[in-house]
């Protein structure tokens, strides 16, 4: 049976069969709490067993989860993208991101149901298919992403600006390991500078992300993108202004 008591300043849930406590939320009321009732419970849960905040606990689980989601079967965890449980889908799309970081041999035969979550409601989920599918590119020997390449631009283009900034980061990967693709993925990723966000601000931001794909795979950047690092040396966001004009001074 749990009950809850409130000891000084904080509420605890106590688990009478168990004989464990754990923190539950802050007491703000602990000014109005009587002497004698916190003197009663702490006596009521001497020699029970403490256990660490929910939140601490829920870390430990989805860490724990992590490694074991790890060993499972590459189908296994692509299914799991659709289940209903929060921590399983969620911790299943790191273990996808992870894998496709440290063995995208293992992943890549997989690379059209990474596609697909771009169309996924769920924006963490469309964001882990285009990470895995920019993560895959230098193991992409079939030219499968090619293919592909028309579907990430349009991401750009979506009006959201985690979305654009992550196939930012994936089309940079892309360039680093595709060269001969560098022409067209420089070409799109100018267009950013014209695109709306939800607001001004997530316009500067993505520039920000621009910049750093550039730094990224451009060693001798074309005049257009000297003209686009000149002109982000006066944007709002001070951030950004830093990245054109630390890009630019490198380049000197």
């Amino acid at each position: 049976m749990k009950k809850y008591l409130k000891i000084d300043k904080a509420i605890y849930e106590v688990d009478e069969q168990a004989k464990t406590y754990k923190f539950l939320k802050r007491n703000f009321n602990w000014d109005k709490l009587s002497e004698e009732e916190n003197r009663s419970n702490k006596k009521f849960i001497e020699g029970y067993m403490r256990i660490m905040d929910t939140k601490a606990v829920e870390n430990i689980d989805r860490k724990s989860l992590l490694q074991n989601l790890l060993e499972k079967n590459i189908n296994e965890l692509i299914s799991n993208l659709a289940s209903e449980n929060a921590n399983l889908k969620f911790t299943s799309s790191k273990a996808l991101i992870q894998i496709s970081e440290d063995n995208p041999e293992k992943i890549y035969p997989n690379l059209q149901d990474f596609v697909a979550l771009f169309e996924n409601e769920n924006n963490i989920i469309k964001w882990t298919g285009i990470i895995i599918i920019g993560n895959l590119a230098k193991v992409d020997k079939g030219k499968k992403i090619d293919k592909i390449m028309p579907k990430l631009f349009q991401l750009l283009n979506n009006g959201k600006m985690i979305t654009a900034g992550n196939a930012t980061e994936a089309l940079a990967k892309i360039a680093l390991a595709k060269p001969e693709l560098q022409g067209k993925i420089t070409s799109e990723l100018l267009k950013v500078e014209k695109y709306q966000y939800d607001t001004k601000e997530c316009n500067n931001i993505a520039c920000g992300h621009v910049i750093n794909a550039f730094i990224l795979y451009l060693k001798k950047p074309d005049k257009k993108v000297i003209k686009f690092l000149e002109r982000q040396t006066k944007n709002s966001r001070r951030a950004t202004a830093e990245k054109a004009n630390n890009y630019l001074n490198k380049l000197m």
